[in-house]
């Protein structure tokens, strides 16, 4: 063969190479927007499910897996694979090939070998002689899926050799870019060294100049993992004090547990902090009663170790257990002094609950989450939880201490309804612990969710609360029983509260109604300058929503308004604003004139007549440029393609409005429609929202902080 035809030959596999390296992209980028969307979760998953049965199978029958290809799995799952079971498969793998693939097992291992030096030393000629020894050796085998995968995932390992390269370059202790970084923390921990079958220590196999750069990247976490650091205390390689500005996680997610059966190693990670000052501790579901023990004990009273907000969700703790702990070592505890923040997500059986403001004189924050732990249908079981709540908040009322008090949050199940405003159990637990008699001076924000509430001892405590809370600015009130939207009208008209509202937000229970008098703004001071309206779900028509609006945005101070969930009001029909200006002179357009963020969502009669109509009204008070930060109207069965070019202006002289997002989602919606939208500047981006998102509605405290 000449040189002509060899260059020809070398040309037509390049061009075969570019073409396959083009198809693997498109590939990729279909998997990412797969990943991406929320309606397409169920399709990934079951491509990740399909992929996962494929390589049991062939470990099974003793067929190689490369671990990049776990390492790739594990990252699609957000670590739902963690490292132990990665390097076990690792080993497994290895087996398998010494017993049935010999021939090509060097030639893989040694591959392997190359790849692994090439990450911790970034050389460039060592990654591509491995990568090309393990492609050689895979194609050999005749894995098709195998080495299509790793000639995928070569993108990736780029990317990690790239942000090691800095690493030693520039010396520097922190990357700019938190994807990056987030990804090496993951990929360098999983592709080194090969792991001791019987090591406690699930980092002691990795190379300490790996975990020198890993210990560099792992400040620009949000938060800190123990299941990750804890290694790299007992190495002393962290000495950051900047480190602790951040959260520390006890066992959160349920790859530690694997690592923390033994109480040594939580022992080892407190013994070797370098400093007492952390900002917040949270101690997860899987932290074993042994272990909390310890920490509530030895860790806190005996080390002295400060901290401003203390968050605890796990199934073993008690208050009994936190207040026995805390109380017998309370005078040799200073860090107890700092603490700002509780939130206690627990088994809610306590009997001392009056020494919580005694231990915790500073505190600002605190929020309760009562959840149901095997009642078993006993009612004097849950009345007797029930009681501690209702002791617990007695205390706090009583102590001069709760002047400090800036947020108070009580939530419980759904299923589960404690009645915390006064005696609604049998005579026995007639106590009567006045719930919200005292006043607060300091509070701040108020929320109240799932609470049986419509008594009316409940109702005059509540009344009480709302005329000495001077300083309140935020009340948040869902799925309280038979607390009505009205009834809430009335109590802040009776109240005559002195605070300013800044938000508010009322989820109905169920809609019971209606009321149809008319709203006076001169009784209403303290939601004149209202910046956050939030009545999702309740049932009001178009005059009433336009004279609350009157009440709350008289000042055009309003920013956002979420009117969705409800299907009781017609919005702007044109056949209903005789209607509207028959018994008042207000005009909707000019209640709209500062909102930057609406929610119409979940809302069957809104359809393109209503949306031709808002963008008719914004485009008269704004002008034909009018714009929005934020605009859902998600899950309207009537709004489809027309609808939004009747909202966006395209059919008509108002030419170029603009929504920085829009929330959609329907049948009748197509994607090319959007964007279409999009590309011409009509809308910033667009969100696609599921079902599950919409269960109660945009806001909740049952969606992302819970």
């Amino acid at each position: 063969m000449n040189i002509q035809d060899q260059l020809i030959a070398e040309k037509t596999q390049l061009a075969a190479l570019k073409a396959r390296a083009l198809a693997f992209e498109r590939a990729a980028e279909k998997l990412s927007k797969i990943l991406n969307y929320d309606d397409k979760f169920a399709e990934a998953n079951s491509i990740l499910v399909r992929l996962y049965n494929r390589l049991s199978e062939r470990l099974r029958i003793g067929r190689y897996v490369h671990p990049s290809i776990l390492l790739f799995i594990n990252e699609m799952t957000d670590g739902t694979q963690n490292l132990y079971d990665t390097s076990r498969l690792y080993r497994e793998c290895i087996n398998y090939i010494d017993l049935r693939l010999k021939s090509s097992a060097e030639q893989i291992r040694l591959g392997d070998t190359l790849l692994r030096q090439s990450l911790e030393s970034a050389d460039i000629e060592d990654y591509a002689h491995g990568k090309f020894t393990v492609e050689r050796a895979l194609r050999h085998l005749d894995l098709k899926l195998e080495s299509e995968m790793v000639t995928t995932i070569d993108q990736q390992f780029q990317k990690l050799r790239v942000s090691l390269k800095k690493i030693q370059d520039s010396n520097q202790e922190k990357i700019k870019d938190p994807e990056l970084a987030s990804y090496t923390i993951m990929t360098s921990s999983q592709c080194s060294m090969k792991p001791s079958p019987s090591c406690a220590d699930p980092f002691e196999w990795l190379s300490p100049d790996l975990i020198a750069n890993v210990a560099k990247l792992l400040s620009l976490e949000d938060v800190i993992n123990c299941n990750m650091v804890c290694s790299l205390w007992r190495r002393n390689l962290l000495d950051m004090p900047s480190i602790f500005q951040k959260p520390l996680i006890l066992c959160e997610d349920a790859t530690a547990a694997v690592y923390y059966k033994r109480l040594k190693l939580v022992r080892s990670l407190f013994s070797s902090l370098p400093t007492n000052k952390i900002s917040k501790l949270r101690i997860g579901s899987t932290t074993s009663k042994e272990q909390l023990q310890y920490i509530l004990e030895s860790v806190i009273s005996e080390r002295k170790l400060e901290f401003q907000a203390l968050e605890v969700s796990n199934e073993y703790m008690t208050l009994d257990l936190l207040f026995h702990a805390l109380k017998k070592k309370r005078f040799r505890c200073p860090g107890l002094l700092s603490i700002t923040e509780l939130k206690l997500d627990i088994k809610n059986t306590m009997y001392n609950s009056e020494v919580l403001l005694e231990l915790l004189p500073n505190l600002q924050r605190l929020e309760l989450v009562c959840k149901k732990h095997a009642l078993r249908g006993n009612d004097y079981l849950e009345f007797q939880n029930t009681t501690g709540f209702q002791k617990l908040l007695h205390a706090a009322e009583q102590r001069k201490k709760v002047k400090n008090l800036q947020r108070l949050s009580i939530i419980c199940n759904e299923m589960y309804r404690v009645y915390l405003m006064g005696a609604m159990g049998p005579q026995r637990y007639n106590s009567k612990p006045q719930l919200l008699h005292a006043a607060y001076p300091n509070l701040t924000e108020f929320q109240m969710a799932n609470h049986s509430f419509g008594g009316s001892t409940e109702v005059k405590q509540f009344k009480r609360f709302l005329s000495t809370a001077n300083n309140l600015k935020i009340l948040y009130l869902e799925n309280n029983g038979d607390f009505t939207f009205e009834m809430l009208f009335n109590l802040i008209k009776l109240a005559k509260p002195r605070f300013q509202l800044e938000s508010l937000t009322y989820r109905p229970r169920i809609c019971l109604g209606d009321n149809h008098k008319l709203l006076e703004p001169v009784e209403y001071q303290c939601l004149a300058n209202l910046k956050h309206l939030d009545i999702y779900g309740v049932p009001i028509d178009v005059h009433k929503l336009l004279k609350l609006l009157q009440v709350v945005n008289g000042n055009h101070t309003l920013k956002t308004l979420n009117i969705g969930g409800n299907g009781d009001f017609l919005f702007g029909r044109p056949y209903d604003i005789p209607y509207i200006k028959e018994k008042t002179d207000l005009a909707f357009e000019y209640l709209l004139i500062s909102v930057e963020y609406l929610i119409l969502g979940d809302n069957y009669k809104l359809d393109e007549f209503c949306l031709l109509y808002l963008a008719n009204s914004l485009a008269r008070v704004r002008g034909s440029n009018w714009s929005l930060k934020y605009l859902d109207v998600s899950f309207c069965e009537n709004v489809d393609d027309r609808a939004l070019t009747n909202l966006l202006g395209t059919s008509n002289y108002y030419a170029k409005p603009r929504v920085e997002t829009l929330v959609v989602s329907g049948p009748k919606l197509s994607v090319k429609t959007l964007e279409k939208f999009k590309r011409r500047g009509f809308i910033e981006k667009y969100e696609m929202r599921s079902e599950k998102w919409r269960q109660y509605g945009i806001n909740s405290l049952y969606l992302g902080k819970r």
